[in-house]
């Protein structure tokens, strides 16, 4: 194990403490939010830019741009009130428990997935550039084992 280890694996302690702390419903709304929202600004900013543009004198790309971050922030808020409302129900329900394992572990999972799109691409860049030594890599507990998690998922 060496310093590299101990970067990724404080990496994917983060993560999980605070998926722990968030909990799940919380974890998977902020995860929602970002999709949704990028898929809702993007269908609903020409529907929303005509209201924008009657109350601002701005061009029509800015209008298109503020259009979408206003669906986009609509959206975030939304989700993240659904989310409370939900995790209060759960309160009640004496399952917060299982909401904070199951935010451990899909913090754990959502950071894997982060740092492995980012290894991956650190790798790559690597491959050229050579900013790691090839015997840190090599042993390297963690490095290889989360590189793979990424392009697994893709094929």
């Amino acid at each position: 194990m060496n310093l590299l280890d101990l970067l990724l694996a404080l990496i994917l302690l983060i993560g999980l403490v605070k998926g722990f702390i968030n909990g799940f419903i919380y974890e998977l709304a902020v995860v929602a939010s970002f999709f949704l929202g990028i898929y809702l600004g993007w269908r609903l900013a020409d529907t929303v830019a005509p209201k924008v543009a009657s109350m601002l004198d701005t061009s029509p790309t800015t209008t298109h741009y503020i259009a979408f971050f206003l669906v986009f922030l609509a959206v975030s808020v939304g989700i993240f009130f659904l989310a409370k409302l939900l995790e209060g129900l759960i309160g009640i329900a004496a399952l917060g428990i299982f909401n904070k394992l199951l935010g451990a572990l899909f913090g754990f999972g959502k950071y894997l997935l982060i740092t492995s799109v980012a290894l991956y691409f650190f790798h790559k860049a690597d491959a050229k550039f050579h900013w790691l030594k090839a015997d840190t890599k090599a042993e390297s507990v963690l490095y290889y084992r989360v590189l793979k998690v990424a392009p697994a998922l893709w094929k």
